[in-house]
């Protein structure tokens, strides 16, 4: 996700830095086919950003550029402007009653400011995203612990204790708890977690009771787990990793 936010970042920049060469051909109407060309890339790419980092401004950052077959007088479109229509000139004065290029800027000015906005957008897109990946992997590692009670009920429970014990080295990280060292047991996070407030003390009671069921699954010494132990397990590790976040 770093690299993604880096390239995502970096696209933002370029974009935003393209709107003096845009803004200068709006000056003048001989620089229409400069601007028709310049703008139409920058559009392209910039409703692909908009798209993917802020849904909710899409039809916004669109309705700038699209004609409004509603329109009134001065609701001149950027559309309206690349395809060279406009208004027409008053009949006793000869003038436009706007100025094409000013409506083209201030449309185009619109556009940028809800650029400008995502910026502050991409971390936060970015880690919405990783956290529904995480999510659905834990989904399927739990899927899959299902199947192997059919086989191996060791190994079913063994799959359970890895998606918690995984869950929660990504709750220290989110309520930014340092633990001792990389490789953690359960009962290594939970400790510290409690105290950190993460979580209250019957939810830390809950996962000390399912770290036992993981250790009875993954110690060979121990006697063989039953079945109901590891569906128990499965369950309490599903519980928890929609409730504790």
């Amino acid at each position: 996700m770093t690299d993604a936010k880096s390239q995502i970042e970096e696209d933002l920049a370029r974009l935003l830095d393209q709107q003096r060469q845009i803004l200068k051909s709006l000056e003048d109407i001989k620089d229409i086919i400069e601007f028709r060309t310049v703008y139409q890339r920058w559009d392209t790419q910039s409703l692909k950003i908009v798209q993917t980092l802020a849904a909710d401004k899409y039809d916004e950052f669109v309705n700038y550029f699209l004609t409004n077959p509603n329109r009134k007088l001065l609701e001149a479109s950027i559309q309206d402007y690349v395809q060279g229509m406009g208004q027409a000139k008053d009949a006793y004065t000869g003038e436009l009653p706007f100025d094409p290029h000013e409506l083209a800027r201030i449309r185009f000015l619109n556009q940028l400011q809800v650029l400008d906005e995502l910026s502050y957008r991409v971390e936060s897109v970015l880690a919405d995203v990783e956290n529904h990946l995480f999510a659905e992997l834990q989904d399927k590692e739990l899927e899959a612990a299902n199947a192997l009670k059919k086989i191996s009920l060791r190994a079913a429970g063994d799959l359970a204790g890895v998606v918690l014990e995984r869950h929660l080295q990504r709750v220290a990280a989110n309520h930014s708890v340092t633990v001792p060292k990389e490789e953690t047991t359960i009962r290594e996070l939970n400790d510290p977690l409690k105290l950190a407030k993460a979580y209250d003390f019957s939810t830390w009671r809950e996962i000390q009771r399912l770290g036992d069921l993981r250790n009875l699954c993954s110690q060979q010494r121990n006697s063989n787990p039953t079945k109901e132990q590891v569906e128990d397990l499965i369950a309490g590790v599903n519980s928890i990793i929609k409730s504790v976040l």
